[in-house]
């Protein structure tokens, strides 16, 4: 899955996020995430993911089907608190779902 976002996909960065996203119409829509280690403790880069998990949730019904959205989250991101993170993933998460 990250190897085909990767490779024919588009980025949108904002502090602390880099969301890429590529849209593969067979299939359903998906989301995946990469969270170095040095991001934090194992509770943290799971309460990191359990936040962005429930922004893409949110969001489901205003994305297109197929399209499959990987979170990328820098060692920085231990700095920014909860709803700064959840801000930011909606913020580009709408974006996504606009067609950008």
């Amino acid at each position: 899955m990250y190897k085909r976002v990767f490779e024919t996909g588009k980025a949108l960065r904002s502090a602390p996020l880099t969301v890429r996203f590529a849209r593969l119409a067979p299939e359903r829509t998906r989301v995946g995430f990469i969270i170095r280690k040095r991001s934090g403790n194992a509770p943290l880069r799971n309460a990191i993911r359990r936040v962005l998990r429930q922004c893409f949730f949110e969001a489901l019904p205003s994305l297109s089907e197929g399209t499959w959205v990987v979170f990328d989250v820098p060692e920085r991101a231990s700095r920014f608190n909860r709803t700064e993170m959840r801000a930011q993933a909606k913020q580009l998460l709408a974006a996504i779902a606009e067609g950008k």
